[in-house]
């Protein structure tokens, strides 16, 4: 069935990518590639009491995909609900197996979208 074990590796790549790709990354002019978007919590404990929290945020992409991504890169990260989410590259990663990883940080454009609106009146 597979005459390599690279071309059975890219075979498992892709079945896993179809199975926990959870997301589509759109950068503007390019179709949209399918990923894996992880947003690490992180959470520190103040000594005299209370936490800070933020979370790291990074996608997994076919490097083959994802050769036109580099630092700075303003990318649309859509969700299968729906809700969209825009974020900077800050830095990406070859794993040399054809993974390739992109550390996101949340561009200002997710803060005006998400600002909320009163109703309440003075």
């Amino acid at each position: 069935m597979f005459d390599d074990f690279d071309s059975l590796l890219a075979e498992a790549d892709k079945e896993i990518m179809s199975a926990f790709g959870n997301v589509d990354v759109l950068v503007q002019g390019v179709d949209s590639i399918r990923g894996i978007f992880d947003a690490e919590q992180q959470i520190a404990t103040l000594d005299n009491g209370g936490k800070v929290s933020t979370y790291s945020a990074r996608v997994s992409l076919k490097a083959s995909e994802a050769n036109h991504l580099g630092r700075r890169t303003k990318v649309e990260i859509k969700f299968s609900n729906g809700r969209s989410e825009f974020y900077r590259v800050m830095d990406t990663e070859d794993n040399k197996d054809g993974e390739m990883i992109a550390y996101l940080k949340v561009d200002g454009e997710n803060a005006n979208a998400q600002q909320p609106t009163s109703t309440i009146r003075y």
